[in-house]
């Protein structure tokens, strides 16, 4: 009788660990998702390809190249 539970408890540590991978994977997917639809709204389509047009790194990348930055 004692087999039977160890068995039963390696079956409910597989399930256990499945569960908290499934768990990770869909709050991940849920993270990339809203940040997908968040930035939507700086998406820009051009001639030369898709491009992301966000305004906080647009004002770090004019500081950085600016003549008084060597």
């Amino acid at each position: 009788m004692a087999r039977k539970d160890r068995i039963y408890s390696r079956g409910m540590r597989v399930k256990a660990v499945i569960s908290a991978v499934l768990i990770g994977f869909l709050v991940l997917l849920t993270v990339v998702l809203i940040i997908f639809f968040s930035f939507k709204k700086y998406i820009t389509y051009t001639s030369e390809g898709v491009r992301l047009d966000v305004p906080w790194l647009e004002e770090t990348q004019e500081e950085e190249n600016s003549p008084g930055n060597s």
